[in-house]
């Protein structure tokens, strides 16, 4: 508790705005995170430790907290297109 784990991936996943000065490589690439949905755009994800604090709805399944980010491919205008859901998670 208290050595900065969870503050370090967080930055690396973008989840702490602001000026930053790191150098990430995915697959030899150097790219650059500003944002959760650029990590994820590069294929990086984060599971927190603190899963309670930082958004995941508890009482649904792990398919529905796996598809989050990516509701608006996935969902329509108010209902979440089940088939699609399940493809995007197969393919995670």
């Amino acid at each position: 508790m208290g050595a900065g784990r969870s503050e370090l991936l967080m930055s690396i996943f973008g989840a702490h705005p602001g000026k930053n000065t790191n150098e990430i490589y995915v697959a030899g690439k150097r790219v650059s995170i500003n944002s959760p949905a650029e990590a994820i755009a590069n294929g990086i994800g984060f599971v927190t430790e603190d899963r309670k604090r930082y958004r995941l709805i508890l009482d649904q399944t792990i398919l529905d907290n796996m598809t989050l980010p990516g509701l608006k491919q996935i969902g329509g205008a108010f209902l979440t297109h089940r088939a699609r859901e399940s493809a995007a998670a197969k393919n995670q």
